[in-house]
């Protein structure tokens, strides 16, 4: 993972992690999370982009962290296959916390998660 500094899509106030074949643009005031992301795919020595989802309309949970209600997807056209062909996804998304009653702070406790278990071997 690299840090870039130049990128030209770079959404204003975002800083730039370039990782093998992707951009991830974040947003330091938004709690460092990904407001873009490119992918992209090198073949023949060309660089070209395959995928870019934007992340928009941010809010707050109750509990103060960021996050987007929507998302944009692009997908580029394969060249010479119709295997990806240029479309465009719009979706919203929307969030509820869950009550301890409705999701227990323990459902992950591995003791809880292992009583009873036995070992067995082949």
């Amino acid at each position: 993972m690299e840090m870039i500094g130049d990128h030209p899509e770079t959404p204003p106030g975002c800083v730039v992690l370039a990782v093998k074949n992707a951009y991830y643009f974040i947003d330091p005031m938004k709690d460092y999370i990904s407001v873009k992301t490119i992918h992209m795919r090198t073949e023949n020595g060309n660089r070209r982009k395959i995928m870019e989802s934007s992340f928009t309309e941010f809010s707050h949970l109750s509990n103060g962290q960021w996050y987007p209600q929507e998302r944009h997807m692009i997908i580029y056209e394969e060249p010479l296959s119709q295997r990806w062909p240029h479309h465009e996804v719009s979706e919203n998304i929307s969030f509820k916390l869950l009550s301890e009653v409705e999701f227990p702070s323990d459902v992950f406790d591995i003791a809880i998660l292992l009583e009873g278990a036995t070992v067995e071997t082949y």
